[in-house]
């Protein structure tokens, strides 16, 4: 008989499996590794974040700061995109599970691509059912993986965008002829034989590789300065690059895409 305690009852303590009830059900297929299912956007969005690199004003949907993670939520325009048509991928980790034909969503899962889509219908109240994909059990840096292999841009971190000092990516060249670009860093320094400047990374969309590019000519650096105070960062901000001549000094012109 176990001993009673002034003010504190003794029982046996509860065995057998503790379910947890799921706070949405979502017809699915798939496995335990991977599904697809669809869902009201308004609905889902509930127990959706989207991991940024800097959190985002006025916007509707959730973000969470994490190291690695090269976005930022914009105010983009998918008015032209069928509904449907487009998919989120999302990582459930261990917050939701597939059981039965459905899954369980307990907590929130994390959005690795298609969250500038979930805000604008956030932002513009359209209540659409949108497919989704599923990925179960990963960690983040899994996550960081998948990411990079659907984006084809690498990811940097907190540290390697604000406090880097150069760069092993290669220069970009601009000339008079147009080149198209993604920019997948905010302006860091770096050396060069003049002394120190700024510079960027960019996705050179030609050879899809990495490139620097040195911003620091006024023609330039206003112009993505302009861009950026506009964005809140230049990281995913995509540009037509070139100079106006084939003169050495000619000003740079660019445009965003």
């Amino acid at each position: 008989m176990p001993k009673q305690l002034q003010g504190v009852s003794v029982r046996p303590p509860i065995t057998g499996r503790a379910e947890v009830t799921p706070r949405l059900i979502l017809p699915a297929r798939g496995d335990s590794f991977f599904a697809v299912c669809s869902a009201n956007s308004l609905e889902v969005a509930k127990f959706l974040t989207s991991p940024v690199i800097e959190f985002s004003r006025k916007v509707k949907s959730s973000q969470e700061i994490r190291d690695g993670w090269d976005r930022i939520i914009k105010e983009i325009d998918f008015s032209d995109i069928c509904a449907g048509a487009k998919p989120l991928i999302v990582s459930a980790r261990n917050n939701w599970n597939i059981h039965d034909g459905a899954i369980h969503i307990i907590e929130k899962a994390y959005i690795i691509d298609g969250s500038q889509y979930l805000e604008f219908l956030l932002r513009n109240g359209k209540s659409e059912n949108i497919p989704l994909i599923v990925i179960f059990n990963k960690s983040e840096n899994e996550e960081l993986e998948i990411r990079q292999a659907i984006s084809g841009v690498a990811t940097f971190s907190m540290h390697d965008i604000k406090n880097k000092v150069g760069t092993d990516a290669p220069r970009l060249t601009i000339d008079e002829f147009w080149k198209d670009i993604n920019i997948v860093s905010d302006p860091f320094v770096i050396k060069t034989g003049m002394g120190y400047t700024a510079a960027i990374n960019v996705i050179e969309l030609k050879s899809n590789t990495i490139h620097h590019i040195i911003v620091g000519a006024k023609s330039l650096g206003s112009e993505l300065e302009s861009i950026r105070s506009k964005f809140g960062s230049l990281v995913g901000v995509s540009i037509r690059i070139r100079k106006q001549s084939v003169d050495q000094r000619s000003p740079y012109e660019l445009t965003l895409k």
